[in-house]
């Protein structure tokens, strides 16, 4: 797979190895346009969350959930911004995918209307249009019924679309 940023990106945030206990962990705030390279091991946690393009009070957000005991990942725009113009768009996206050595690796990219996940190196793809406020711009994430263990986060920006 190309990667279409690897020639103007710049990594803006990078974490290795980080425990995730129960609950949120909000990241420091990142660009309109990205791409996040995730690894993450669920360990004893029922699932695990990356929430995107999110307001200051969270009622704004795109959140990528997996669940560990259906191996289910998915991409809820219910909330992701203006989902109002019809009544199907807001919705959740989802696939079946299971761990790979206990591991998820995702790799999001981000820009002012879209969220496209890649998972298990491409096998498994997850794309949603978004319409959030261009101020919406936290990230956090999300371990829930136990503990997950971060084992890569890496963010590299790239120039927003309009």
């Amino acid at each position: 797979m190309v990667d279409p940023i690897s020639t103007g990106g710049s990594i803006v945030y990078r974490k290795n190895d980080v425990r995730l206990r129960v609950g949120s962990t909000t990241l420091p705030p990142q660009r309109r346009a990205y791409r996040a390279s995730v690894v993450v091991e669920p360990d004893g946690a029922d699932s695990v969350s990356l929430v995107l393009r999110a307001s200051n009070d969270q009622s704004e957000h795109t959140e990528i959930r997996y669940d560990t005991a259906a191996h289910r990942l998915s991409v809820d725009r219910t909330r992701s911004g203006d989902v109002l113009f019809g009544p199907l768009f807001p919705s959740v996206s989802s696939a079946t995918v299971p761990l790979q050595n206990g591991r998820l690796t995702l790799d999001v990219y981000v820009d002012s209307s879209s969220v496209e996940v890649f998972a298990q190196d491409g096998q498994y793809c997850v794309t949603n249009l978004v319409y959030p406020k261009p101020s919406s711009t936290g990230m956090t994430v999300v371990s829930r019924g136990g503990r997950a263990m971060l084992r890569e986060l890496t963010v590299t920006a790239y120039p927003a679309t309009r």
